[in-house]
């Protein structure tokens, strides 16, 4: 559609996760680049805390420290980049710089 060989993806939040598990189950090789932002690639420890009461049940049990989706296998035609950020104040459920949802050692973590 674009007439290009490859495209770039950038997403953010659960979205990078999201292009994570699209890259891996299809193996594609017209992507050249991920990029990442605030992404919880080592999930978030505040969708534990708070997926019970989040409107957005189930899709919040992707961002578990355990989900599937933070173990995604590397798409080895793309490269993948991650940008993670911190902002104050930080949130007290999460126990080291943050964005208020995803600390910072979550955001720049690739199970690869």
């Amino acid at each position: 559609m674009t007439g290009q060989d490859k495209v770039n993806i950038v997403a953010h939040s659960k979205g990078g996760l999201d292009a994570r598990v699209y890259l891996a189950n299809t193996q594609t090789s017209d992507v050249a680049n991920a990029v990442m932002i605030g992404t919880p690639n080592a999930g978030s420890p505040l969708a534990h805390i708070f997926h019970n009461s989040d409107p957005c049940k189930p899709h919040v049990e992707d961002l578990w420290t355990t989900a599937a989706d933070t173990t995604a296998e590397q798409n080895t035609n793309t490269i993948c980049y991650t940008i993670a950020g911190e902002c104050l104040p930080f949130s007290a459920f999460i126990f080291e710089p943050n964005d208020e949802f995803v600390g910072v050692s979550s955001g720049e973590s690739l199970p690869y």
